[in-house]
């Protein structure tokens, strides 16, 4: 009877125990590590395309000419950030300064006729260049971590970017031009994928797009100055570019 009372009370223990560890294993599963997480040094580098939605008008709105203004070029920059996982989830928040090459042109006015390589030519014009000269980012950034290896994520968030805005007009005799730099605000969203190449090293590909609104970059007159003009523009950007952090 002792014997039996004894193999009873260490089968219970035994019972106690194994429920005890897998309460213990079911508070900390097993897929929480801490990968990713950390401050973040980044750099990237890609190429940009875009297109300003360009309106050209006289101040009686008699004549108002629009037209999508397409820049292109490489862009790249450094960036910092934090991360923090909440289990497979990463919340973090990042900001990036990008220089890029960025630029084209727009011309508005009546054509003339075309030269030898059958392009067209312009008695009188307006022509505006756009270039993009740098952006100061900052975005939250939502991702969820897979097998400890990979991150893909979304990111909404902030763009202010300095353009440099050149116009000329030509009345087919007489030129004058004129400069301006503009700093521009943008909504910005983003997604790409990070993936774990150390414990330290991540890299990535990511896509950034931006949307700015309308805004006035230049205000000129004919030459009797009777006539005022008004340039607007609101650029749309889209980069993909690779990407590199450390992660500490």
């Amino acid at each position: 009877m002792q014997k039996v009372s004894l193999g009873a009370l260490a089968l219970l223990a035994t019972t106690v125990a194994a429920s005890a560890q897998v309460t213990t294993v079911a508070a900390n599963p097993a897929n929480c590590p801490k990968a990713f997480q950390g401050f973040w040094l980044t750099g990237n580098t890609g190429f940009q395309v875009g297109t300003g939605k360009d309106s050209f008008e006289d101040d009686s709105q008699e004549q108002v000419f629009k037209g999508d203004l397409g820049f292109k070029g490489f862009d790249g920059g450094v960036g910092v950030g934090y991360l923090h996982r909440v289990c497979n989830w990463g919340l973090g928040l990042n900001f990036n300064a990008n220089w890029t090459s960025a630029k084209g042109k727009e011309r508005f006015g009546s054509e003339a006729g075309e030269d030898e390589d059958g392009n067209p030519t312009f008695a009188s014009f307006s022509e505006h260049k756009a270039h993009l000269q740098n952006s100061l980012q900052v975005y939250a950034k939502l991702g969820y971590v897979i097998c400890g290896q990979a991150m893909p994520y979304v990111g909404l968030g902030w763009d202010n970017s300095r353009w440099e805005h050149k116009f000329v007009t030509n009345n087919g005799t007489t030129s004058d031009s004129d400069k301006k730099k503009k700093r521009h605000n943008s909504l910005l969203w983003t997604a790409g994928v990070d993936l774990l190449a150390t414990k330290h090293v991540v890299v990535g590909l990511q896509y950034t797009g931006t949307a700015g609104k309308k805004e006035k970059v230049h205000v000129g007159s004919d030459e009797s100055g009777s006539i005022e003009f008004t340039d607007k523009f609101n650029p749309l950007t889209q980069k993909v570019a690779f990407t590199v952090g450390i992660v500490y």
